[in-house]
């Protein structure tokens, strides 16, 4: 991927070459991140679920 970056007070661009697989590699690690608290939200409701059902019983 090709991105280019206004060089101020200038008309010159900066050309800057990103390989495809860096953005894929962080796209990644973003996703298991958001996945994995998920996961743990989810744990912590259904424990708060679990306490709140025993105590109205």
């Amino acid at each position: 991927m090709l991105c280019y970056i206004p060089i101020e007070d200038t008309n010159w661009m900066m050309t800057i070459l990103i390989q495809d697989n860096v953005i894929s590699n962080h796209i990644s690690s973003v996703s298991s991140d958001m996945m994995r608290c998920g996961i743990i939200q989810l744990i912590i409701v259904l424990v708060i679920i679990v306490v709140f059902l025993q105590l109205i019983h």
